[in-house]
């Protein structure tokens, strides 16, 4: 019921099908987190910030000062000018993709991680072209598996979120003129997605961790 609840509210707030389910997978491998968390591209209010605990301390850095981030920080630099092995979290979710150079991107989080801390990083898979003001990258499960392991890090899960019927109902979402038809298709779409096979499953996006 409580996840039902929230559901509906996130559709009644114009959240895409993506965002709930990507929101989901943050609520669900989240919950435990502990320390201070560098949220690269996160915006200036990101909704995901209500899934955390509240004893966690939300850092963020963005390359925009528009958006008053704590740290001004060019994702694309070679070299970050963030002091290495001073986090326990680094969040970077749905930025990935509009980076030039994402090994390079992958590497300097690594840099920053303390020991055994870790990464949570989402990206989409099923996804309109999104400049921001550039959309390079759609990855793979196994290209993130890749990216992820060459620069250290270990225990790397790459989870999928989203079936068929989700990307679907994800790419036609802008003809869903009323919420009440969004929260139909959206609710009917995640339950229709547990009948697709894996072997036939097209997902919305992946949610990765990784441990330093």
């Amino acid at each position: 019921m409580k996840k039902l609840i929230d559901f509906t509210q996130e559709v009644f707030k114009g959240r895409t099908i993506y965002r709930i389910l990507f929101s989901w997978k943050l609520q669900k491998y989240c919950k435990n987190i502990q320390g201070n968390i560098l949220d690269l591209g996160g915006g200036k209010n990101p909704t995901y910030r209500k899934y955390l605990p509240k004893e966690t301390t939300l850092i963020r850095a963005e390359c925009n000062k528009e958006k008053n981030p704590d740290i001004l920080l060019d994702m694309n630099a070679e070299h970050w000018e963030v002091k290495k092995e001073s986090y326990d979290t680094v969040f970077c979710h749905n930025t990935l993709y509009i980076s030039a150079q994402p090994e390079q991107v992958i590497h300097n989080i690594y840099s920053v991680l303390k020991s055994e801390g870790k990464l949570f990083l989402t990206t989409p898979f099923i996804f309109r072209e999104s400049p921001e003001p550039h959309d390079y990258y759609r990855f793979t499960s196994e290209k993130l598996l890749e990216m992820c392991q060459s620069q250290g890090f270990v225990k790397v899960k790459v989870i999928p979120f989203g079936k068929n019927f989700s990307s679907v109902a994800y790419l036609l979402y802008p003809f869903f003129y009323f919420r009440f038809l969004k929260w139909f298709i959206y609710g009917a779409a995640i339950v229709l997605d547990r009948l697709v096979p894996e072997r036939v499953s097209v997902p919305l996006g992946f949610f990765v961790i990784a441990k330093k």
